[in-house]
């Protein structure tokens, strides 16, 4: 059985925690270059300006787009309608994709707020979709896995109405799964921190420590610096049961040299001790979300 973990944000470049995965852009320094990414354009667009990862163009009615781009790969990553040039307001469409071309996420906004009906899919697979009045969920929200359950909630101003209720692929309810009688399971930890016994207690000083050695060892891309590119990377590796780190991949790089630092990064993580279930190891697989933030 494998499991999967959601580590928290590192934030880069920064000095706080930003949850936000949008990817965003500071103006870069003038560079006279080709826009690449001309054949993105919709009939009557006219262009703005564009630079090493983004184009800002404008529609025969006065929206504003703007669209990021996994420039080595010219990969549309991120698709967002607004009122003005300046950006300031996001009002229309907005649409973002994995470095695959996967659609992560869709809906619109109005007047800054999200509104209408959303819809995203997670790196694990499940797929989420429901409705925004103002910015704040509303009404019947339901949350699908890649074996067709379905688990329905209902939210009143943003806040959940009530329990939530999960049905199968058979639409039957499922009863509340419950951990097995004599169930533990043991998160993947760092070596140095095998003498502590208490397993909350060694998941956090594991976890900590695994920032700081990424802190340590992740240097913000010159290349990236240069272009004022920012946003959030999103790697995603697997401690097996041999406590070693596999499989280590980019689900969103933002550039090829963010991507490259990333995972080159990940090789001082360690060394591991294997999560367990019952005593037996067992392969988890961690998602870590990463902000390139300029100051």
């Amino acid at each position: 059985m494998r499991y999967t973990v959601l580590l928290c944000v590192l934030a880069l470049g920064s000095c706080y925690v930003q949850r936000s995965n949008s990817v965003q852009t500071k103006p870069p320094k003038t560079i006279v270059r080709p826009n690449n990414y001309v054949d993105f354009l919709e009939e009557g667009e006219k262009v703005i300006d564009y630079g090493y990862n983004y184009m800002k163009s404008q529609d025969p009615l006065g929206t504003t787009i703007y669209r990021v781009f996994y420039p080595e790969k010219q990969l549309l990553t991120e698709y967002c309608e607004y009122h003005d040039l300046g950006l300031v307001e996001k009002h229309g469409q907005y649409r973002s994709y994995t470095d695959t071309g996967k659609l992560s996420e869709k809906g619109s906004y109005y007047n800054g707020y999200k509104e209408g009906v959303w819809e995203s899919w997670s790196i694990d697979g499940r797929k989420f979709r429901g409705s925004y009045i103002n910015n704040r969920k509303e009404g019947e929200w339901i949350t699908t896995d890649t074996l067709g359950n379905r688990t329905i909630e209902n939210f009143i101003e943003g806040m959940l109405d009530g329990e939530a209720i999960t049905y199968d692929s058979m639409n039957v309810v499922k009863p509340e799964e419950g951990l097995k009688k004599g169930f533990v399971l043991a998160m993947p930890y760092l070596a140095q921190f095998e003498s502590i016994e208490n397993l909350e207690e060694r998941q956090q000083l594991s976890q900590k420590q695994m920032l700081t050695q990424l802190y340590r060892n992740l240097k913000y891309p010159a290349k990236a610096r240069e272009e004022g590119v920012e946003g959030m990377a999103i790697m995603q590796f697997v401690i097996d049961k041999e406590g070693k780190l596999t499989k280590p991949r980019a689900i969103k790089g933002i550039c090829e040299p963010i991507e490259k630092a990333c995972l080159d990064v990940l090789q001082y993580l360690g060394p591991w001790n294997p999560g367990t279930e019952d005593g037996k190891a067992v392969d988890v697989q961690y998602t870590l979300p990463i902000r390139f933030k300029l100051q």
